[in-house]
């Protein structure tokens, strides 16, 4: 039962994996029940399986963008 993510510094956000449309506010984090097998879906499949667009400037059309690659989560730019 690794953490997810954690605040350093009271200033940088770091998580496990990537970024989630849900994700909002910290409260977000602490809301994730963890005691599961994560979802195919949501804040807490997101946070492990998103990826950053593969394009060197970091574009992507759209904020979040459907992962085929994996088959769940977003890519994100």
């Amino acid at each position: 039962m690794l953490p997810l993510g954690c605040l350093v510094n009271n200033k940088f956000l770091a998580i496990h994996g990537g970024i989630s449309p849900d994700l909002k506010t910290l409260d977000d984090l602490n809301e994730i029940k963890r005691m599961k097998e994560p979802p195919r879906t949501g804040t807490f499949c997101d946070i492990l399986w998103s990826d950053p667009v593969e394009d060197d400037n970091g574009y992507c059309e759209q904020l979040f963008k459907t992962n085929e690659v994996r088959g769940c989560s977003y890519f994100f730019g």
